[in-house]
């Protein structure tokens, strides 16, 4: 039931994606905001290693966002963690750009493990700071702390993304 839930608000999230062109006010009608000029959404891979109660394991993950005003955004997360761990996560992020590229992210999902195929809710909370590597592409190393009723993980790595 949860993953089903979890997939339509993301198709959902995906579909009105493009209605929600939101007036920050510190533009024109028409123009893009500065703060958008290398677009809006950004789909980035990201390369990182998680560790629960002393089991560790590489990650691999996926993930979207829309920004749709200077300071929040809206998005998904997809990550898989390897080695013993052998689970998935999946999770709707809501993101704060606080200060420049500094991002908050409060993201509620999802955790399915492999093995036995249970899940169980995560609420996902980290910080990340982009750095540009080009035109519209950044580099974001970023530390997350993933919270279920059994145990917490810390999630660290670095994401390589794209503006659009």
């Amino acid at each position: 039931m949860i993953r089903r839930s979890l997939f339509v608000a993301l198709v959902l999230m995906v579909a009105v994606q493009p209605m929600v062109w939101a007036d920050d006010g510190d533009s024109d009608a028409g123009s893009v905001p500065e703060w958008a000029e290398d677009g809006r959404n950004e789909l980035a891979i990201f390369f990182g290693a998680t560790d629960v109660a002393g089991d560790a394991g590489g990650s691999l993950g996926l993930d979207y966002e829309y920004r749709f005003a200077k300071l929040f955004g809206l998005g998904a997360t997809l990550e898989w963690t390897a080695a013993d761990l052998r689970e998935w996560l999946a999770a709707v992020s809501f993101n704060f750009h606080v200060w420049k590229e500094l991002k908050v992210i409060a993201a509620p999902g999802v955790e399915i493990e492999t093995e036995d195929g249970s899940d169980s809710f995560v609420v996902r909370f980290g910080v990340e700071y982009g750095f540009d590597i080009g035109k519209k592409w950044e580099a974001a190393p970023s530390v997350n702390f993933d919270f279920t009723d059994e145990d917490t993980a810390i999630v660290i790595g670095v994401g390589f993304g794209r503006h659009f």
